[in-house]
């Protein structure tokens, strides 16, 4: 669509991306955070013991043995359990009084024992919005039940937030940036309790950061054609240099910005460092000089990789397995791949070819503990949306090589999703496997945000959409609409699965 068109009629505000994603994920975000049963998003448990103790002033994990956990008290394990029969039973159904009933266990604080959970490796950033719930909800005095509610209300308002951000400083994509951060199992983790929420919130806000500093090089120098023929600039070209002040300059306040998003992301999961790398997007001119290039890179990669030295030192040797069969072994499947190095590509191929579209339907759409899945044409659909949302903005300067946006954005990409692969075979899958057990697609959310851009990139080179005719409005309403289509599935769905017998 063409950007130089006179801003449409205010009556269409409510369907512009940042104010649509605030409203549909607060419409259709909360009764999902309610809706969805106890403890039923991936890891939810687990991470509803980490949010407690840091919610408890317990920063780094207590050990024993080879174990990492805290000493918590036992409701909070006695709670979830009342409701693991559902997990990965699709049949398997709960009920309004059951919940009530659950609701009826207090927390009985000083009845406590320590307590093992797999999260104990995972940094505080990643559980601030729970843990700042969970310690609200312990003054009202709350049950599990009542805090886990609202750790879920707190994880999702931070998540829309994040998003909020990021759509208001992107200089593109606003569109795909919109459906991407409502896809259903985004919208549905960030309703939950899960830690992938804030990393999710922080992966989508790092790349419109960088974005932003990137292709608004020549726009910062050059007057819109609507400035020159002295109409106000057409959304979101004024967005991107009036709004925000990461557009108008490289100041050092957005380099330091942009660097401790960067660290937070990669310190919530270490497997997205390699997503750091997209800032070698931005041109060197936007530093003044070659010596603040090199200067503000280095300081900004010195920065990530501070935070995982800082942080790797207090879980080393911690058991990070989750998979309770007694075949895997983490030091045996380490010994299985030192003796068969070809293992590394023989297994990933396989994993390729066996999971890879299985990984991209569960991205889209397989909610609760994977075994609420979406129909297979909705999610076809759903990413033909996202490509042609990508094709629809056609306004912003794109000054970057092709070539140098392929290698930057694939490439870390791919060592990211390698990092992920690498972990889930030696924790999780059983040693000398053919294939990685337990890949899921929530893991290539954080990668998302690099591939729709890239794909904005690509569509910049095809003719203009057949629908140019609509105004940008109209664009944005059916945009909206595909999401709130989404959204709404996504709630009857859970609904559904949890409760209709």
């Amino acid at each position: 669509m063409r950007r130089d068109q006179p801003n449409p009629p205010s009556r269409w505000g409510w369907v512009s991306p940042p104010r649509a994603f605030v409203w549909v994920a607060l419409l259709f975000g909360l009764p999902l955070a309610f809706i969805t049963a106890p403890f039923q998003a991936p890891d939810e448990p687990q991470h509803f013991l980490r949010a407690y103790q840091i919610a408890e002033g317990g920063l780094l994990p207590v050990r024993r043995g080879e174990h990492g956990g805290a000493e918590l008290p036992l409701s909070l394990i006695q709670v979830p359990h009342r409701f693991a029969y559902l997990r990965f039973h699709p049949d398997e159904k709960t009920s309004l009084a059951q919940i009530r009933a659950a609701m009826q266990v207090p927390l009985d604080p000083d009845r406590r024992q320590f307590i093992p959970f797999v999260t104990a490796i995972y940094s505080p950033v990643a559980y601030v919005p729970q843990a700042i719930a969970i310690a609200i909800g312990r003054q009202l005095a709350l049950d599990p039940l009542g805090l886990m509610y609202l750790a879920r209300c707190f994880n999702l308002l931070a998540w829309i937030l994040l998003g909020y951000l990021a759509l208001r400083i992107t200089p593109a994509c606003h569109r795909a940036l919109l459906l991407l951060l409502l896809m259903p199992m985004s919208l549905f983790q960030a309703a939950s309790m899960s830690a992938d929420a804030t990393t999710n919130g922080l992966a989508v806000l790092f790349a419109a950061m960088v974005m932003r500093m990137a292709i608004l090089q020549k726009a910062d120098k050059e007057p819109s054609r609507t400035d020159r023929e002295g109409e106000a600039p057409a959304e979101p070209e004024r967005i991107a240099r009036e709004r925000s002040p990461l557009g108008r300059s490289l100041a050092l306040p957005s380099w330091v910005a942009i660097t401790a998003i960067s660290a937070a992301l990669t310190l919530t999961k270490f497997a997205y460092l390699p997503l750091a790398a997209s800032v070698l997007l931005i041109p060197s001119t936007r530093f003044g000089s070659r010596t603040k290039y090199l200067a503000s890179l280095t300081a900004f990669f010195a920065a990530n990789m501070a935070v995982i030295l800082l942080w790797a030192p207090q879980t080393r040797g911690l058991n990070a397995v989750v998979n309770d069969d007694p075949r895997v072994s983490p030091p045996g499947q380490i010994e299985y791949l030192r003796t068969h190095p070809s293992a590394v590509i023989t297994v990933a191929a396989h994993s390729i070819a066996g999971e890879g579209w299985s990984m991209v339907r569960s991205c889209v759409g397989w909610l609760g503990s994977m075994d609420a899945r979406m129909n297979g044409t909705f999610i076809i659909a759903y990413l033909i949306a996202l490509f042609l949302a990508c094709w629809s903005e056609r306004s912003a300067p794109a000054p970057i090589p092709l070539s140098r946006w392929i290698s930057v954005t694939l490439i870390p990409g791919a060592f990211a999703i390698g990092a992920i692969g690498l972990l889930n075979y030696v924790f999780w899958t059983r040693v000398g496997l053919a294939h990685v057990e337990g890949l899921q697609g929530r893991y290539l959310l954080p990668i998302a945000p690099g591939i729709v851009y890239l794909v904005w990139a690509l569509t910049r080179r095809l003719p203009g959409p057949p629908w140019s005719f609509l105004s940008q409005r109209k664009v944005d309403a059916i945009g909206t609409g595909i999401t709130v289509l989404g959204s709404g599935y996504a709630i009857i769905l859970v609904y559904f699965r949890y409760y209709v017998r």
